[in-house]
C-alpha cells in the first residue's frame, strides 16, 4: 500500500486535530471498566432497526475478549496506535469523516486521550487473491492505552458520533492495534 500526506479532506481534518490537541484544555477521562460490561453479540449494532449501520465501532464479545487477554499482557498498559483503513461510499470521499474528526476533536476523542499521529490518502493498493481492496484514507490514531480506547467505543457520545459521521459513511473500514515493544529488553 502507497499512501500520501497531501491537500485535501483527510490532511486538513487531521491538520484541525493537531491543533486542537496542541491548544489542549480538556483533561484526560478516568478508566473505569465500563468496556467490561455485556458486550453487543456478534451480529448486532449499538443502534436498532432502522438506526441500525453494519461499520459501527463497537465492543463485541470478540473485541472485549481480546482486549480483557492483551490487557494481561506486559505490553497491554502501554500507548497503542490504531491503523485505520478507510474506504468512502460515492464521491463525497470523506466529507462526513471530517464532521468525525471535528466531533472527535471537540469532545470524545481528546478526552479519551485519542491524539492524532499521520493521515493521508492511499494512492495504491497491492492486489490480492481476491483482487484489489480500494482504500481512500489512512489515519493512525494514538491512546493512552488499550483501555482508554475501549472506554471510548462504549461511550454513548463515541456511538453519537460515530452513527452520525462516520459508519453510514463507509463502505469499508480495517483498524489494526498496534503497540511499540522493547526489542533491548531495557
Amino acid at each position: 500500500m502507497v499512501f500520501k500526506e497531501e491537500a485535501g479532506d483527510a490532511d486538513s481534518s487531521f491538520q484541525q486535530l493537531l491543533a486542537a490537541q496542541k491548544a489542549g484544555g480538556q483533561e484526560l477521562s478516568p478508566v473505569t471498566g465500563a468496556w467490561k460490561k455485556e458486550p453487543i453479540p456478534e451480529g448486532e449494532t449499538q443502534a436498532e432497526g432502522d438506526d441500525a449501520l453494519p461499520l459501527e465501532l463497537k465492543m463485541t464479545q470478540e473485541m472485549q475478549a481480546w482486549i480483557r487477554t492483551f490487557s494481561q499482557q506486559p505490553e497491554g498498559n502501554r500507548q497503542v496506535s490504531m491503523f485505520n483503513l478507510l474506504a468512502f461510499k460515492g464521491s463525497s470521499h470523506g466529507q462526513a469523516y471530517t464532521k468525525y474528526i471535528d466531533a472527535f476533536v471537540k469532545g470524545v476523542g481528546t478526552r479519551w486521550g485519542g491524539s492524532g499521529k499521520i493521515a493521508g490518502d492511499v494512492v495504491s493498493c497491492s492486489s490480492t487473491a481476491e483482487g484489489v481492496h480500494e482504500w481512500d484514507t489512512m489515519v493512525i490514531a494514538q491512546y493512552p492505552s488499550i483501555q482508554h480506547f475501549a472506554e471510548m467505543v462504549v461511550s454513548e457520545d463515541y456511538h453519537e458520533i460515530d452513527r452520525k459521521h462516520r459508519a453510514g459513511n463507509l463502505k469499508d473500514t480495517l483498524i489494526l492495534c498496534t503497540v511499540e515493544v522493547d526489542l533491548e529488553g531495557s
